[in-house]
């Protein structure tokens, strides 16, 4: 009789995990730096173009997919199919 290790899957899934949590934060920063830089811009501080480039990354980190954590169970049976 063996045992299957499942280190290397969890120790993925919680990569994965973490990766979630990480892209997440960064994503809340870039939205309010874009609020404070459009704030800014009313005011005249500063240009268009940190506007232009606080969207565009917020755009970017919206767009990261979100990263699923799968049931190595249900990973091998979508092989097996």
């Amino acid at each position: 009789m063996f045992t299957l290790d499942d280190r290397s899957d969890a120790a993925n899934a919680d990569k994965a995990a973490s990766q979630v949590v990480k892209d997440q934060a960064l994503l809340d920063d870039a939205r309010r730096t874009l609020a404070r830089n459009t704030d800014l811009k009313s005011k005249g501080f500063v240009s268009q173009s940190a506007v232009d480039s606080a969207q565009s990354n917020v755009d970017a980190l919206a767009a990261t997919p979100v990263t699923r954590t799968v049931n190595p169970a249900d990973q091998a049976e979508t092989l097996v199919r």
